[in-house]
């Protein structure tokens, strides 16, 4: 879960012992006490020294990662789509067999 919050978090400011972030209303819930220190934790472990964590609810404009890999799936989504409708062998078994491409069935497959 504390991962969770990472992503969907901007990090804001980062000094020596704090890290202002920023998260939108919506997933203002991840933000609970108990997340904070873990997140808290997490820094320390990582940077070797104490760390507060401040976590600041508001809409912002910028992406959080947590939307960048929302963003990046939806565009592979539709190239996917693009390729199977572009594609000839694709184009040529629909009219051979008279078929459709039901688009809202195709879904991207990680390796």
């Amino acid at each position: 879960m504390t991962k969770v919050l990472a992503e969907n978090c901007i990090l804001d400011k980062l000094s020596d012992h704090a890290a202002y972030l920023q998260i939108a209303p919506k997933h203002a819930s991840l933000a609970n006490e108990k997340q904070k220190q873990q997140l808290a934790q997490a820094l320390e472990k990582k940077f070797g020294a104490i760390f507060k964590v401040n976590i600041k609810i508001c809409a912002t404009a910028a992406n959080t990662p947590a939307q960048q890999t929302e963003n990046k799936t939806s565009e592979q989504l539709v190239n996917a789509k693009n390729n199977l409708i572009a594609d000839p062998h694709v184009q040529s078994i629909l009219e051979d067999f008279g078929g459709s491409l039901d688009e809202k069935s195709i879904k991207l497959v990680k390796p």
